[in-house]
């Protein structure tokens, strides 16, 4: 007896049982152990090279481009505001 259990879709893993039998169960925790540990040294050394696909929500996405929107908007009033002071200030000093 076992139970199956799924993991994350999203890399393309098969699904991994998990048994019953104490013994099996500990074969299983230590390969478990040994990948994680063999992974964070090759993450720590670079030895390899991994890529993770990464897929930002569309939240992020609209909050991104709002944040942008008001960046722009905030520099298209007080950008323009601060280059008319600064000319004004540079017309003064030529002036005296």
């Amino acid at each position: 007896d076992s139970i199956t259990a799924s993991t994350d879709a999203m890399f393309g893993e098969t699904p991994i049982t998990v048994p019953y039998n104490k013994d099996d169960l500990d074969v299983l925790c230590d390969k478990i152990q040994s990948t994680l540990k063999r992974t964070l040294e090759e993450y720590i050394t670079q030895t390899t090279v991994t890529y993770y696909k990464t897929t930002p929500s569309t939240a992020y996405i609209r909050e991104l481009i709002k944040m942008r929107r008001n960046e722009r908007r905030r520099f298209q009033r007080y950008g323009l505001q601060e280059m008319r002071r600064k000319a004004q200030k540079l017309d003064r000093l030529i002036r005296q």
